[in-house]
């Protein structure tokens, strides 16, 4: 079976996507798992021609009736193309699993996110992505594994994880974060958080890193995980600082 014909197979019982684009406008009703390769739904046409036009298309003349929602929307393994023109939309409330696995994106658009409650996922796998998009995850309580096995990602120019409160949202945020260097935070970090895959933080990413630890004297203590290397790079003042607000470096 071709990847066309692949792509082609739909679950009946799944709703269908209407979708009408040309260069200058789009009419969509939902784009959840809209260019999935495990359902898609573009007006019948072949694959090659639905990621064509997917460069193109407006995002911020979407309409969804409870908020626009990128459920695993480009989800679409090897085939993805290394990059997307900007998505224009300030009402979508979840980003979950929206490039997941789409393992030859180098580069993903500016999106306004900050309507946005959930990012797990949301680059799970992206093993070629390099620089995260600059984006206002402010009101996001989920983030597990958001950049989980993104081995070439060098730089997320900023992250908002004020919101977060439970540990279990943070899970293997970083995992696999092999090549990350630079990291720059909004906010607070205010639950136990892991950087135990990423070996080449700079002194400048540590040191936001250590800034955003919420303090939490008279509060449960929580544990910042470090690579070896990373850890070797702290001060005595921000090991003192880490104590001092009730973290555990491990």
């Amino acid at each position: 079976m071709s990847i066309a014909e692949k792509l082609t197979v739909t679950a009946k019982n799944e709703q269908k996507i209407k979708i009408k684009v040309n260069l200058l406008e789009s009419e969509i009703e939902n784009v959840n798992n809209m260019f999935n390769e495990r359902s898609i739904y573009v007006n019948n046409k072949d694959y090659d021609t639905a990621l064509n036009e997917a460069q193109n298309i407006d995002f911020k003349e979407f309409v969804a009736s409870r908020g626009m929602v990128y459920l695993y929307a480009f989800y679409i393994g090897e085939y993805i193309p290394n990059r997307f023109l900007p998505l224009n939309n300030d009402n979508q409330n979840s980003c979950e699993g929206m490039y997941y696995n789409c393992v030859n994106l180098k580069e993903a658009p500016e999106i306004d996110m900050s309507n946005s409650l959930y990012f797990h996922n949301m680059f799970l796998g992206c093993e070629s992505l390099i620089t995260a998009p600059v984006m206002d995850t402010g009101k996001g309580s989920r983030f597990a594994a958001m950049f989980g096995q993104c081995t070439a990602l060098k730089t997320i120019p900023q992250l908002n994880i004020s919101s977060c409160t439970l540990r279990a949202n943070l899970n293997n945020i970083f995992s696999g974060c092999t090549a990350l260097e630079n990291i720059i935070f909004i906010g607070t970090i205010n639950v136990t958080i892991s950087f135990q895959d990423c070996p080449l933080l700079t002194v400048d990413s540590l040191n936001s890193i250590v800034t955003a630890l919420k303090d939490l004297k008279g509060q449960t203590t929580q544990t910042i995980t470090l690579h070896t290397t990373s850890k070797a790079k702290l001060t005595t003042e921000q090991i003192s600082i880490i104590k001092n607000k009730n973290w555990t470096l491990a």
